[in-house]
């Protein structure tokens, strides 16, 4: 049976150790791939919120920047949509630095030099929570997606591509969609905002069927049973809720109006 894979990043605040590193954890773990290196955590943090590794190897003095790794930990603590686990390597293991890394659940630590051993049984503990986190995950999912589907099928649900997981939606509640580069910003009446990785062509074409959504621009589409009011003279339309004013294309607009007559 084929290993499973492990994204990991390294946050080293010695640039020239960040090499050594990774060829020890190629070497006990073939399945880890390294997908980001810093030695930074200004840096860092933009590499986990890009790459969302399962693993991150983090140093935790980091003194051209006068932090920690617990400033960068902190910006992940109450974030949901990041999960990853955490080996800390060090030459410092002060007490208090144990004390705080139990705060964000880092509980592997292995001193500098690194031994191999240690390193190995380290990443074998790892991969046990990744597996079981994923395993859940997918088992709450289809929980998720199983329930609503079993419904009441007047509430007309779709399946809507996020970040990290599928969001179960219903149409009733998307007041507007706008485009966002190769993704979608999907607005829900209640205020909240879902970050899908459908384009605004894919979601428009899911949205068909309901008959109640129109795109009204390159970039923007309405669901039309928010309409409040609208202008003929600007081509505009204003929908309850949290949002602001449309403004409807010169070509489209003939079908707005005619969508809202009926």
């Amino acid at each position: 049976m084929k290993e499973s894979l492990l994204k990991a990043v390294i946050v080293e605040d010695m640039a020239e150790y960040i090499g050594t590193i990774e060829l020890l954890v190629k070497e006990v773990a073939p399945s880890v791939t390294i997908v980001g290196k810093s030695s930074t955590l200004s840096e860092a943090e933009k590499i986990i919120k890009e790459e969302l590794p399962d693993v991150v190897f983090l140093d935790i003095q980091f003194e051209r920047e006068g932090k920690t790794c617990f400033d960068l930990l902190e910006k992940f603590k109450n974030d949901k949509r990041y999960n990853f686990q955490i080996i800390i390597i060090t030459a410092h293991f002060e007490r208090q630095y144990y004390a705080k890394a139990f705060e964000y659940k880092a509980i592997h630590f292995l001193e500098k030099p690194l031994n191999k051993i240690k390193l190995s049984e380290a990443i074998d503990r790892v991969k046990e929570t990744v597996i079981d986190y994923k395993l859940n995950s997918l088992a709450s999912l289809f929980q998720s997606e199983l329930g609503a589907f079993k419904s009441d099928a007047k509430s007309q649900k779709i399946s809507i591509e996020g970040v990290l997981f599928s969001e179960i939606v219903d149409v009733n509640e998307i007041l507007w969609i706008e485009a966002d580069a190769r993704k979608s910003n999907v607005y829900l009446h209640n205020g909240r905002k879902i970050i899908s990785t459908d384009n605004l062509g894919v979601l428009e074409k899911k949205l068909e069927k309901p008959g109640k959504f129109i795109r009204i621009n390159r970039s923007e589409i309405i669901n039309i049973e928010y309409v409040s009011r609208y202008s003929k003279k600007e081509r505009m339309a204003v929908l309850n809720g949290p949002a602001n004013k449309f403004f409807i294309s010169k070509e489209v607009f003939p079908v707005f109006l005619s969508k809202l007559k009926n």
